[in-house]
């Protein structure tokens, strides 16, 4: 069977049913990333308002690396749970998907040091960074919990020390 926007497999429906319903609605973001930006979360707030952008890092970075979002089943990250389905989706998806994605890096580049394209240069590999980190730690943290933590703590580690140079 071939799969297109429409078709759902039983493995991954949840989340390829809001990327569709996001795709088709095709204004603004997807509605499974409106969540976390308008978070009453004091860490998001720090990141979007700019206060002490280190902190605000180092407050995302803990909330987003942290084992409790790594074992959520709700509630996490559009970034780090809808990746693969809109890899194996059609080209709506991958827009709503990208769309989503958006607001993100303009938070993060916001925030960032250097011209326009560096900051936006560094908020991808930030973003791309701890999404990667996350996934991996998530799908070793049964078999290899020790190897899901190490991801999490050296993603995190990593990417405060580069922040500092």
């Amino acid at each position: 069977m071939e799969e297109n926007d429409s078709t759902v497999r039983p493995s991954h429906t949840c989340s390829k049913q809001m990327l569709c319903r996001s795709a088709t609605v095709g204004s603004g973001p997807p509605t499974a990333f409106a969540s976390p930006l308008t978070a009453s979360s004091t860490r998001h707030k720090d990141i979007a308002s700019g206060n002490d952008p280190q902190k605000a890092l180092n407050a995302i970075l803990a909330d987003y690396l942290s084992p409790a979002h790594r074992d959520t089943c709700t509630g996490g990250c559009p970034a780090s749970a809808f990746p693969v389905d809109a890899a194996r989706s059609g080209k709506d998806v991958q827009t709503a998907f990208a769309d989503g994605i958006e607001p993100y890096l303009e938070i993060l580049a916001a925030r960032m040091d250097g011209d326009k394209r560096e900051a936006r240069q560094r908020a991808v590999a930030l973003l791309s960074g701890i999404v990667g980190a996350l996934l991996l730690s998530r799908a070793v943290k049964k078999g290899q919990p020790k190897l899901s933590d190490e991801f999490r703590s050296s993603a995190r580690k990593q990417i405060l020390k580069q922040r500092s140079q």
